[in-house]
């Protein structure tokens, strides 16, 4: 029987060694993923596939490395309280994001250089339709790092987090048995209401945002693994803020000034929602501003690059530019 693309799941599991698969069971199964998307990516030696004998006809050509994408969003939510880590962290901490304790009041998601590196291994379960007992086909990822999007595309919207993860294509095998979802996070999402913005110390009145880490994520190739990869990394980081907000008077924001006289200075987003959800982002640069139409009003898009904190929120490490938090530092 085929395969329903709507009934696709995923689990993942933490690689104790990077590169090593670490197969997902039940209880890895533990986050409500959406939209989930993937890709096999398989190289040939197409250019040299053949071989002069007169005609135009090709020789076979050789199979070469092996990688895979997949791709999906999350609902951001906390785990029920402000002490523990929601689930879906252990992605943000595969796209090297470090996880830090505020004690009893808060726990806070960092984008520190220095990271330890965390990898996953993903299984992708397609499930067989019209079928009782049903079989599945089971794709798995190994070594995977990735790129995550912080994002609210509406008023009223959810807060999204989009993922994209890298990793070595190495198998795809039949299977039986289904994982069973387990223990995931069950709190609301938060929403885009209740919503301060904060950019350059005025208040912004915004309809969307979206916070893209900017990670570049290439493999280390090792030639004694089959699929020619030993795991993928991030090696790069360009994180960029996007946000909308309605024109004031000059006298009150000079987009012009910030732009021709460059200008730093920090943008929050706090939500106040549930637990308290907040974007901190301590040193800030306007860059590329253009004129918009949002609901019959003139606005503002604004791209801000997210600058080194250098000791501007003491806080948040030197090298880092944003955090992500769930409740208040203090």
């Amino acid at each position: 029987m085929p395969f329903t693309s709507n009934r696709r799941y995923l689990a993942a599991n933490v690689e104790v060694t990077a590169g090593v698969a670490n197969a997902p069971i039940s209880a890895d199964f533990d986050t409500r993923a959406r939209n989930i998307e993937y890709t096999p990516e398989f190289e040939f030696d197409d250019e040299s596939s053949r071989f002069a004998t007169g005609g135009w006809g090709e020789d076979t050509a050789l199979s070469g490395v092996r990688k895979g994408t997949v791709s999906f969003d999350i609902k951001i939510c906390d785990s029920g309280d402000v002490v523990t880590a929601p689930n879906w962290w252990k992605y943000a901490e595969a796209c090297r994001m470090e996880v830090k304790a505020y004690t009893t009041t808060g726990i806070a998601l960092q984008d520190a250089a220095n990271a330890s590196l965390k990898t996953l291994t993903f299984d992708i379960y397609e499930h067989e339709s019209h079928e009782s007992s049903p079989d599945f086909v089971v794709s798995r990822l190994v070594g995977c790092q990735g790129n995550m999007v912080i994002h609210a595309d509406a008023i009223g919207g959810a807060y999204m987090a989009s993922f994209t993860f890298t990793g070595k294509y190495v198998s795809i095998s039949d299977a039986s048995t289904a994982l069973t979802l387990t223990s995931p996070d069950t709190t609301l999402g938060y929403v885009m209401r209740s919503t301060a913005c904060t950019f350059f110390t005025e208040t912004a009145k915004i309809s969307q945002f979206s916070l893209d880490l900017g990670n570049t994520v290439e493999p280390l190739i090792d030639q004694s693994d089959v699929t020619g990869y030993s795991h993928f990394h991030v090696v790069d980081r360009q994180p960029r803020l996007s946000i909308n907000p309605l024109m004031e008077k000059v006298s009150v924001r000079d987009t012009y000034a910030q732009v021709t006289t460059p200008t730093i200075s920090s943008v929050s987003l706090v939500n106040s929602l549930n637990q308290i959800f907040s974007i901190t982002i301590p040193q800030a640069q306007l860059m590329n501003p253009s004129v918009s139409d949002r609901e019959g009003l003139v606005g503002w898009d604004y791209t801000v690059r997210c600058l080194r904190n250098g000791g501007s929120d003491s806080d948040i490490p030197n090298e880092a530019t944003m955090e992500l938090l769930i409740g208040s530092r203090t």
